[in-house]
């Protein structure tokens, strides 16, 4: 909870902890000097008050840096809709310590404030003061409270959000592109809600259903098929779980000579099976507590993220060829955090920006000690 609330959490223990010795202090001093055990009692009423409202600034402060967070997001909507769940409920830890950060030191100042106008001449004025301090302290821990169990924007699910982030990408593609898109929805429908065993299953059944999530996926699937007509293999066609509709099928039989081709296993269709071009993997550089090889084993079991990227520069010049370096942040989730064009050679800026987003929804071990810098440079050649 302390990591959550950053710096407000801080300060609303260091105010607790000075309000705390200053009530103290208070007490003590009401044997000897009534009206100084007073005045001092106020002071830790006073730093009672500062504990939440630091804690309520903290957590406004948080939700105005994840709302800046997720408008920089806004092209893939279930990133942004989990950031902004997470992001919220991690900036309710300040509110939340302010707000028992401020009991202790509002119980001991008030004791003191008021026990030290007894006996006092003319005790109305320094007893009201108290009281409005003490309001004031009491109310702003209640908003405090209030704020920490506020309720929070929608959640949604990983599965879900990749499965939405991968739509956005494709209905945000103009100009061909589809790649990283298709492959992303494409290997999330096969791993998470496509559970048959028989790949040639006809009628597709989904498990969650997923057009629940995202209502134009029908659309979206066959456009992705389409796409690959030109250069994929029959079978890996026919037993794409993005094949949903019959007559796209119908085509596809009409297109291709020959019938069902021999099975093929998913490892192989979702790697590169079929796409033209070559992507040979680089040694990667790490800065960071993850071993090279478990990220090259990784970013080697995404290739076809990659080769679809290529695949479609080649449809636009068929010598492209060339290297590029993807730098990305491993976060302490294992989930990658950035990513940026690390230097490419590549004369099409489109494939480098595919690629460079292609590695966005890769998923990795926890690293140990923080995040994890890596450098992956990639190289492809026209040649299969």
């Amino acid at each position: 909870m302390m990591r959550e609330g950053g710096w407000g959490a801080t300060w609303a223990l260091v105010f607790c902890a000075l309000g705390v010795i200053a009530g103290i202090v208070a007490l003590s001093l009401l044997p000897v000097s009534r009206k100084t055990g007073h005045v001092v009692g106020v002071v830790a009423l006073m730093l009672s008050f500062l504990a939440p409202a630091v804690g309520l600034l903290a957590m406004a402060r948080q939700r105005h840096g994840v709302d800046e967070a997720v408008a920089r997001e806004s092209e893939r909507p279930g990133r942004s809709a989990r950031m902004r769940h997470d992001g919220y409920r991690e900036s309710q830890s300040a509110a939340r310590i302010g707000f028992y950060a401020c009991i202790a030191p509002l119980l001991l100042g008030a004791t003191a404030a008021f026990l030290g106008t007894r006996k006092m001449e003319d005790a109305k004025v320094p007893r009201a003061f108290a009281g409005v301090t003490c309001g004031f302290a009491f109310l702003t821990g209640l908003g405090a409270c209030a704020a920490s169990n506020g309720p929070l924007p929608p959640d949604v699910s990983l599965e879900a959000s990749r499965l939405q982030d991968a739509a956005a990408e494709i209905r945000n593609v103009s100009g061909g592109g589809l790649g990283a898109g298709c492959w992303d929805l494409e290997h999330t429908v096969n791993e998470l809600y496509w559970h048959s065993t028989d790949k040639k299953e006809w009628p597709r059944h989904f498990d969650p259903e997923l057009r629940v999530i995202v209502p134009d996926f029908d659309a979206l699937a066959s456009q992705c098929v389409r796409s690959r007509m030109s250069y994929a293999a029959q079978n890996d066609l026919l037993t794409s779980p993005l094949l949903v509709d019959d007559a796209l099928k119908k085509e596809i039989g009409e297109v291709h000579s020959g019938g069902w081709t021999s099975d093929t296993s998913i490892g192989d269709s979702f790697a590169d099976r079929g796409l033209p071009g070559k992507v040979t993997l680089g040694s990667p550089t790490v800065s960071g507590r993850l071993p090279p090889e478990v990220i090259q084993r990784i970013v080697r079991y995404n290739t076809g993220r990659y080769r679809r990227c290529y695949a479609d520069g080649l449809a636009r010049s068929s010598s492209l060829h060339g290297r590029i370096t993807v730098k990305f942040t491993i976060g302490h989730d294992g989930a990658v955090a950035s990513t940026s064009n690390g230097g490419s050679d590549l004369g099409d800026p489109a494939v480098v920006k595919c690629v460079v987003q292609a590695f966005e929804n890769l998923s990795f071990p926890q690293p140990e000690g923080g995040n994890v810098t890596v450098q992956f440079p990639l190289v492809f050649t026209a040649e299969n």
